[in-house]
């Protein structure tokens, strides 16, 4: 695994928590960060024993997004640390549940649009600040946002960079839930809950939904696929009678 000090990578039984641990700087992503991040991801993608990833950034804390010597220091492009992490998220196949206790922040809130189920405390906002900065928003944002809450609500929460309260960001879709009292049990609780469920059939689950989405697939292909992995499940739950 990747060390890093600010990022804290722990295993216990399927579950693989990865916290961001840079309080002092509001959780501000550096380049070693992603490194971490990454490399958290990617193994826990490879690993049989990893069913479930919780993706925190700890008490009263998300991330405030890029740390700001990320593009003094890389100005000609986009840090090839970021796109890794990135990529590993999006392409993690296990399912990613993200704890939200504070801001998330220009790529703070674009990451949890790649997350699977995202649950907040009340005190958490989402905030896309890149055209404030002469920047664009990134990783599909552009897309899956507007496909969640619409063209007009995307163009304000994007061009005037305006702060949304985790309440407002439940109500549109923008996570899954906002929890007012012990954030940190009640996402234990789901993992919990998560933990005892067949890993094959939350992980396919998760394919079959991602397939969903693609445009070009049509409404019979799908049900191809998912007819296709129920018989398989079934055969492997049969087999285990």
């Amino acid at each position: 695994m990747e060390h890093c000090e600010h990022i804290q990578v722990s295993q216990s039984g399927h579950l693989l928590r990865v916290e961001i641990h840079r309080p002092e700087k509001r959780n501000a992503i550096s380049l070693a960060m992603y490194c971490a991040m990454a490399k958290a991801f990617q193994e826990a993608d490879a690993s049989e024993s990893v069913h479930i990833v919780h993706l925190t950034g700890g008490a009263g804390q998300f991330t405030a997004g890029n740390d700001l010597a990320v593009f003094e220091d890389a100005r000609d492009a986009l840090p090839s640390e970021i796109l890794s992490f990135m990529q590993a998220l999006m392409n993690c196949s296990k399912l990613v549940v993200a704890e939200v206790d504070g801001p998330a922040v220009g790529i703070g809130a674009t990451l949890l649009m790649h997350c699977d189920l995202v649950y907040a405390s009340p005190s958490a906002f989402l905030n896309f600040p890149f055209v404030k900065l002469g920047l664009c928003p990134e990783f599909g944002a552009t897309r899956l946002v507007v496909q969640r809450i619409g063209w007009v609500k995307a163009m304000e929460l994007f061009q005037l960079g305006a702060r949304l309260p985790a309440e407002e960001a439940q109500a549109m879709g923008l996570i899954t839930r906002v929890v007012s009292v012990d954030l940190g049990g009640h996402v234990q609780a789901v993992l919990e809950q998560l933990n005892q469920f067949s890993p094959a059939a939350v992980r396919q689950t998760k394919d079959l939904m991602r397939q969903a989405q693609e445009p070009s697939v049509s409404l019979q292909r799908i049900i191809d696929l998912e007819l296709g992995v129920f018989k398989s499940l079934l055969d492997q739950r049969l087999a285990q009678k």
